[in-house]
């Protein structure tokens, strides 16, 4: 269903009470399908225009003084003429993470300007009831209205916030309010009470009340006499000055701009919009008959922005297909075809603005058909593209770029390592919000720069910042193709990647020649724990490494120190410590036809302690020994 906005605010008036603020109002609609319009009331030489209907928003904003900006991202109101000036309203929106809202209420044209009604019923005068009051309107809060065609843009305003509301027209759709339905038949039905008491203000007895309306500093004040049988007296009531001391201006600026543009607007609403993921692999198959053919307004959407040469003699450029997709609401996208002389199309894909500017594009799919060789495709998804350049000269070859669409609607390329990486995510299957994204290592091996190694930490049951467990999934790809090689898994229960006192604080590839055998070479993985503990310093390194076995990796080295250190100290001078350091060397002898692996360690043993002039000294003993790793078919242990 597509998105839909509603204007509605709490103002605040000086005299009386809080209340809602609207501005457009509606009348008898079946709220489950909206299959009757509203029947518009004939007024005979009236200059106040008609914006009755029933209008979807286009896009809405709040924006509060000193606070976060709120964006109305589902709505519909219905608007109703009651009289030559009046018009009622019921409505209903939707914000992220709250239920549904409604609003209703009349709208009334005075001096050229609109003003939400509001009826003085006593209930806040003393010594009055409602059954010997006469009830009378008055003027809540102006209401800027922008009418054009189908476009109506609408400003409200109240206390600390001002709402931006642009709605287009709305045409019968037999699903239209589907997640409102309940709230805009409550507010409906609060409307039809409220109508009764407004009807009533309306004819008051006008022997029984003077209404009179004056103005000061730019705020008109409903003046009410009341001469009641058992009393005489004054109730005056005012507004919150519109201008809001000014703190909106940029943002009135902006709203102009779009309401100015809304005919762009328009265009784009009646654009199909198709869902994503998708691929686009548009071509010359895809357009045979004549009504494969659409009608694009070419000048509406600025092609020739895009296409400088669109218009120009002898190129005979035509837009001949388009469609929409949602990536944000803070921008347009609209994918369109071109056709480029006989012989060449390509699909665009390009992001506008709220104002219609355009903000970036980028060609998506391609082809040809007077050589056949070259083609463009691309899959969208989420908010990424990926395009495959397809060449075809010996043999076929296919060149994958991929591309973000950031939050300004900016098109930027991501790097092959980030778009290798999130390839992988991808096909694990695993959950983006259960990464532990700091820990993602990749890096290409260096004797075969087709093939990358990435390791993906993978955040198991419950996690905080500093205690968590990780379960291990080390892959190879195909550069290239992006696809999944050989892979490993390891869950926390065995791999050591795990977080507490002894904090894990890195993740590292070992890509150093390895050669296990004459031909087969391991890569290692380096897992960095230290503790914080300053009376009881402590860090360690360990390596594990993998060879490939099958269409999976095998680890043949299990958590393997490279490095430990450890000691204890009175957090001023006097402690002890100790040190060891391994370097892993390939052996040319042999065990189970892998090589062996030689260990050699320096061992460093340090001493601190104030010594005779009352200064802190240190003396250092250090050591080395060496120790063969074989390989017993499975893993590689201490001889």
């Amino acid at each position: 269903m597509k998105n839909l906005y509603v204007l509605i605010l709490l103002v605040c008036i000086s005299c009386t009470k809080n209340t809602k603020v609207k501005k457009d109002t509606v009348k008898d609609i079946a709220v489950e399908s909206l299959k009757k319009e509203i029947e518009p009331i004939k007024v005979k030489n009236t200059t106040v225009e008609d914006i009755s209907g029933v209008y979807e928003l286009i896009n809405g904003q709040t924006y509060m003084i000193g606070s976060e900006n709120f964006e109305i991202y589902k709505a519909a109101i219905a608007i109703e003429r009651l009289s030559e000036t009046d018009f009622g309203f019921y409505s209903a929106y939707k914000r992220k993470d709250i239920a549904p809202i409604g609003d209703f209420g009349v709208l009334r044209s005075f001096k050229n300007n609109f003003y939400k009604l509001d009826i003085c019923d006593g209930e806040d005068i003393e010594g009055y009831t409602k059954d010997n009051f006469t009830s009378g309107l008055y003027l809540h809060n102006k209401v800027i209205i922008h009418k054009k065609g189908d476009s109506l843009g609408i400003v409200q305003y109240g206390g600390n916030f001002r709402n931006y509301m642009l709605y287009r027209k709305k045409k019968h759709e037999p699903n239209f309010f589907v997640s409102l339905v309940k709230t805009i038949k409550n507010a409906k039905l609060d409307y039809q009470k409220y109508l009764k008491k407004y009807e009533k203000a309306k004819n008051y007895d006008i022997n029984k009340l003077e209404i009179e309306h004056n103005l000061h500093d730019d705020v008109w004040k409903t003046k009410h006499h009341h001469k009641e049988d058992y009393a005489s007296f004054y109730n005056t009531h005012s507004y919150q000055n519109p201008n809001q001391e000014g703190k909106f201006i940029k943002e009135d600026a902006v709203f102009k701009g779009q309401f100015k543009n809304s005919g762009f607007n328009n265009i784009i609403n009646k654009i199909k919009v198709k869902s994503i993921p998708l691929v686009d692999t548009t071509n010359f198959d895809d357009f045979i008959e004549e009504e494969d053919y659409k009608k694009v307004d070419e000048k509406g959407l600025k092609l020739e922005r895009v296409y400088p040469d669109f218009y120009k003699e002898g190129h005979n450029y035509r837009a001949i297909a388009f469609y929409r997709l949602e990536f944000s609401k803070k921008f347009y996208t609209v994918v369109v075809t071109v056709l480029k002389g006989e012989n060449e199309m390509e699909s665009t894909l390009i992001n506008y603005d709220l104002n219609g500017n355009i903000i970036d594009s980028k060609v998506i799919s391609y082809d040809e058909i007077a050589e056949g060789q070259s083609r463009i495709e691309s899959k969208i998804e989420g908010n990424k593209l990926t395009i495959n350049n397809i060449l075809w000269i010996d043999e076929k070859k296919v060149e994958t770029t991929s591309f973000q669409i950031k939050d300004n609607g900016k098109i930027e390329p991501v790097s092959l390592e980030k778009n290798i990486i999130d390839n992988v995510i991808q096909q694990l299957g695993l959950n983006k919000l259960k990464i532990k994204e700091e820990f993602i290592v990749s890096k290409v091996q260096p004797h075969n720069p087709n093939e990358t190694i990435v390791v993906i930490p993978e955040i198991e049951g419950d996690y905080d910042e500093h205690h968590f467990e990780l379960n291990s999934h080390i892959v190879l790809v195909n550069s290239t193709s992006r696809k999944i090689t050989h892979k490993y898994y390891e869950s926390t229960d065995t791999n050591g990647w795990d977080s507490d006192a002894i904090e894990l604080s890195e993740i590292a590839i070992d890509t150093a020649p390895y050669m296990v055998s004459e031909d087969a070479r391991a890569f290692g993985i380096r897992v960095y724990h230290y503790g914080r503990s300053k009376p009881n310093p402590y860090s360690n390194k360990t390596i594990s490494l993998f060879v490939k076995s099958g269409n999976t990796l095998k680890k043949v080295l299990r958590h393997y120190d490279v490095m430990d250190y450890g000691g204890e100290w009175d957090t001023h001078c006097a402690g002890e410590s100790i040190s060891v350091k391994n370097t892993l060397i390939m052996s040319k002898e042999k065990t189970n036809t892998y090589f062996d692996i030689i260990v050699k360690s320096k061992i460093t043993e340090s001493k601190t302690f104030i010594d005779e002039k009352g200064e802190c000294n240190e003396e250092n003993k250090t050591s080395s020994k060496t120790v063969i790793l074989k390989y017993n078919g499975k893993e590689y242990l201490k001889d």
